[in-house]
C-alpha cells in the first residue's frame, strides 16, 4: 500500500506485525477540500486493511483544519462498521490534539475503538 503525500501532509502506511495496518500522520493538513483525494486514500486503505486492527497516528501532525475532520469521521465509520479495531493515537500534550482527538471518545463508545493521548512526535 502507497503513502499519501499532499502538500504539507504526509500520510505512511506499514503493517509492523500481522494484522495491524499503521498510518502515521505528519505534516500539516490545510487544504481546502481535502474529501478529494483523502477520502479515496483512505477508502483504499480499508480495503488494504481488511479485519486487521487500524493504529491512526496522529503525533506528528502538526496542524489539521476543520475540513479534514468530516475524513477522520468518514473512515472511523467505516472502519468501527465493520468491526476493525481501531486505535487512534495522538500526542495529548499538543493542545489542539487534545481538543480534537479526546472529543471523538464522547462519540465513539464502541469497544473497538480505542484512544490514546501517549503519541509524542518522534
Amino acid at each position: 500500500m502507497n503513502s499519501l503525500h499532499v502538500a504539507d501532509l504526509h500520510i505512511d502506511v506499514s503493517m509492523p506485525k500481522e494484522n495491524c495496518v499503521d498510518l502515521r500522520w505528519s505534516g500539516k493538513s490545510d487544504q481546502p477540500h481535502p474529501e478529494v483525494f483523502l477520502n479515496p486514500f483512505l477508502d483504499k486503505v480499508m480495503q488494504y486493511a481488511g479485519q486487521a486492527e487500524i493504529r491512526i497516528r496522529f503525533g506528528g501532525l502538526s496542524f489539521l483544519n476543520s475540513a479534514t475532520l468530516p475524513c477522520i469521521v468518514y473512515f472511523l465509520n467505516k472502519a468501527l462498521d465493520r468491526d476493525a479495531i481501531v486505535r487512534l493515537i495522538y500526542n495529548e500534550r499538543v493542545n489542539w490534539q487534545r481538543a480534537v482527538f479526546s472529543g471523538l471518545a464522547s462519540v465513539y463508545s464502541k469497544r473497538n475503538f480505542i484512544l490514546d493521548g501517549t503519541d509524542a512526535a518522534e
